[in-house]
């Protein structure tokens, strides 16, 4: 009598649903105010009297914008908004690379059941190194100065028509947006 021979296991694709424009939409809502809420927390904490100086900053603003001055800037506001502008860059650069590192979602795509994978295995995690190179796209595309809005739009609507629903920070990166539970 032979032994029984174990017969090999049977590989069934599981289908992959793709994340709607939508659904990314309120999550990279979600996620801006996030990150714009520990901009507005974590700021007081290391620049000195931020509050009061921004509060005059816009005041002085205003003003000039009222009687029609075109430099309608104080060195010191000007000044505050590089600040903000580099701190939530960096915020959102850490906030979508330890999110995506960790459990390949932001908070906002976790309350949304999507998330981030690899193109190749939309059941895997995307881990570190795709996790960080999406983030820095994202980042650079959505905060990295005047010429890259456009782009940014551009790459926002290639979720609308793109076969895999990717934008430009997912094709560099080798990732695709799913839902999961």
């Amino acid at each position: 009598m032979r032994p029984a021979v174990a017969a090999p296991p049977v590989v069934v694709a599981t289908p992959t649903t793709l994340a709607s424009f939508g659904r990314r939409f309120v999550a990279t809502v979600i996620d801006n105010v996030l990150v714009a809420f520990l901009v507005v927390v974590a700021l007081p904490l290391f620049v000195h009297d931020f509050q009061n100086r921004t509060t005059i900053g816009l005041k002085a603003f205003y003003a000039a914008v009222l009687a029609g001055n075109q430099d309608a800037f104080t060195p010191d506001f000007d000044h505050l908004m590089t600040i903000i502008l580099y701190t939530g860059m960096a915020l959102t650069l850490a906030y979508g690379a330890v999110c995506l590192g960790l459990w390949s979602r932001t908070l906002g795509q976790r309350m949304l059941s999507i998330a981030v994978s690899p193109l190749d295995k939309p059941a895997d995690k995307v881990g570190w190194s795709r996790g960080v190179s999406r983030s820095l796209a994202w980042t650079l595309l959505s905060q990295g100065g005047s010429f890259f809005p456009l782009v940014n739009v551009f790459s926002i609507s290639m979720i609308l028509w793109h076969p895999k629903r990717q934008s430009l920070p997912d094709l560099l990166a080798r990732t695709q947006v799913v839902c999961r539970d």
